[in-house]
């Protein structure tokens, strides 16, 4: 056991150490230093740190100039994840993208991207005076939405469950509601992701459990589309790192 340990971890400084050399290879190309050692950047890039063609040359390909805090946070996302969101990464959203794409693995990210690009398309717009939109921003950060769309479903499910005068009789029975979900409750929600139709592998409380102990707010999703839904929460985030 010990011996695997110490191979994760040294797994994990080279990850490091990779990422850090891939953030700052940009300015070694444009400094022209490589020439002196070898032919291209990429035989550089290979012969002194180890760096794989590919890695280099999507580096380099990316444009990150207009984005200071992407490019330095490649040291801690990697290129990789880099790539994936900077088509929907602007000046102005740079933390709440880097914070994503720390939260996120390979597959969930790609998918939270393509999401934002369909939200772009079909995007409601609505006009806010200031003091609207400055409450709307911090119900964003309480009912954890990163998306207006997102944010405004949290907002309308958990307003729908207070008023809606059904909610009241389920109440009572609260106590009897165990956290585990029956398997008709399942086969009522059907085997389909909510957001995406892919097969449905999990379930997620829209309204957390701690704060309704009812399924009524329960949604099949996808593996992916249940990691983006906890994206703020931190016990999960923890969660998910020590089963790694």
């Amino acid at each position: 056991m010990k011996l695997h340990e110490e191979f994760v971890q040294l797994g994990r400084e080279r990850r490091k150490l990779t990422n850090a050399m891939l953030a700052i290879l940009p300015e070694i190309f444009r400094s022209g230093i490589w020439r002196k050692y070898a032919d291209s950047i990429v035989e550089y890039a290979g012969k002194f740190g180890g760096l794989a063609p590919s890695a280099v040359r999507k580096r380099l390909g990316l444009d990150l100039s207009a984005k200071p805090l992407l490019a330095e946070a490649i040291r801690e996302i990697g290129v990789h994840k880099a790539a994936i969101i900077n088509s929907v990464t602007t000046t102005e959203n740079q933390k709440e993208m880097i914070k994503a794409a720390k939260s996120l693995n390979k597959d969930s990210l790609i998918i939270f991207v393509k999401d934002i690009k369909g939200e772009k398309r079909t995007e409601l717009s609505v006009d806010m005076d200031e003091e609207t939109e400055f409450m709307f921003r911090k119900l964003q950060e309480k009912f954890q939405g990163h998306s207006n769309k997102l944010a405004l479903k949290n907002m309308m499910t958990e307003l729908f469950t207070k008023y809606f005068p059904q909610q009241k009789t389920r109440k009572v029975q609260k106590s009897t509601v165990t956290r585990h979900i029956p398997a008709s409750k399942k086969r009522e929600l059907g085997d389909n992701c909510a957001l995406c139709h892919k097969p449905a592998q999990e379930y997620h409380h829209q309204i957390p459990w701690k704060n309704s102990h009812s399924h009524d707010s329960l949604i099949p999703l996808c593996k992916e589309h249940h990691q983006i839904q906890h994206i703020d929460d931190e016990l999960y985030q923890k969660y998910r790192r020590l089963k790694r």
